[in-house]
This record gives C-alpha cells, sequence and structure tokens, in this order.
C-alpha cells in the first residue's frame, strides 16, 4: 500500500501526503493516512478539486460534500476557510476525516448525512466530489442561501455539461473547467 501512496503537490502551494513521507518547507502541509476511505490525491478529481480550492478567495464557511478521508475539508482549513463541514454517507469516511483532521491538527465539524435526506449546513463554498448520479440529488437539496462557489467533481467528461446544468436554478454558472486522467471537475459561480 506504502508505493501507491505518494506525497501530491498542487498549485505550488499544498502537498498531501501520507503520514510516512517528509513534510516540505514552503507548502502547506496536509497529512492522510489513507485507511479505508477515498481521497488521497492520487486521483483526478481530487487533485483537480485541490486546484480548484486553491484559487477561491479565502476565509468563509464550506462544506465538503462527500468527504472520503476529508483531504478536501483539511486543505481549505489550511488555506484559512472556516468554519468548515464534512459529510459522508459511509460511517468509516467520517470517522476518517476526524482522525486525519486530529492528526493534522485542524478543527472542522464532521457527520454522517445522506444527500437528499438530511439536511445540510449552507455554506459560501460546497465542494463535491461525488457520483453524477448524487451531483443530481445535491442539486435539488442545496440549502438558502446557494453557495457563492462550488466544485463539482467525479465527472466524466461527457457528464460535465449536464452536471454543471442542474445547479443553473440556484444562479450558479460555470467559470472554469479542468480535465485529468480521464475525469472532469468544474467550479461554478455565483454573482
Amino acid at each position: 500500500m506504502r508505493a501507491v501512496h505518494r506525497p501530491v503537490e498542487v498549485a505550488g502551494r499544498l502537498l498531501v501526503r501520507p503520514p510516512w513521507t517528509e513534510a516540505r518547507p514552503g507548502l502547506l502541509d496536509v497529512v492522510i493516512d489513507p485507511g479505508m476511505a477515498f481521497g488521497t490525491a492520487q486521483h483526478g478529481t481530487t487533485r483537480t478539486c485541490l486546484a480548484m480550492l486553491t484559487d477561491l478567495p479565502r476565509g468563509g464557511s464550506l462544506l465538503d460534500a462527500g468527504c472520503g478521508t476529508g483531504v478536501l475539508a483539511i486543505a481549505a482549513r489550511r488555506l484559512g476557510f472556516d468554519p468548515v463541514w464534512a459529510i459522508d454517507n459511509d460511517q468509516l469516511a467520517v470517522d476518517a476525516t476526524l482522525a486525519n483532521a486530529r492528526a493534522n491538527g485542524v478543527g472542522l465539524a464532521a457527520g454522517r448525512r445522506t444527500i437528499g435526506t438530511d439536511r445540510l449546513p449552507a455554506a459560501e463554498v460546497v465542494v463535491a466530489n461525488l457520483t453524477a448520479t448524487v451531483l443530481a440529488v445535491l442539486a435539488g437539496a442545496l440549502p438558502a442561501p446557494a453557495p457563492r462557489h462550488m466544485i463539482l467533481s467525479g465527472l466524466r467528461p461527457e457528464e460535465a455539461d449536464g452536471a454543471a446544468r442542474l445547479f443553473a436554478p440556484h444562479g450558479l454558472r460555470e467559470v472554469d473547467r479542468a480535465d485529468d486522467d480521464g475525469w472532469t471537475t468544474v467550479r461554478l459561480r455565483r454573482p
């Protein structure tokens, strides 16, 4: 397992690394023990979400919908977002997120929630690295007010336009798109 999980530098600002590798001076350090949950920055969807996250204005609230190991939520805290909420429908993911947040010395709220069933916290930024099917449910479950920024990932290139359109009724429009290893990430913004 150790050979698979290598440090990943993102946008010259973040280093996502497993605990058995060293930090690099000058980079915000995010240590993720892969455990049993998804999200170590090895996947193209995670890398592009992180890169887009580094481009957003700092500060304000953030929701990581489908948090996996918590890599996006922890990186958001390192980048200055506060408060940060992390949700997942898998208790193992919530447990991994909380353990990784403690290991990184960052505070965030994490809990088990099912998108479309449970109430979600309203946030200025929503990051959702999910499937197109779950993103469609999220579009109907966003609390008011709608976020100013959304990062949608977990999409195949042919799904990206449709996913972005789902959030248009909330006033969100596409402002950026990135492809990595056969996956697409879309950033939306509300004026």
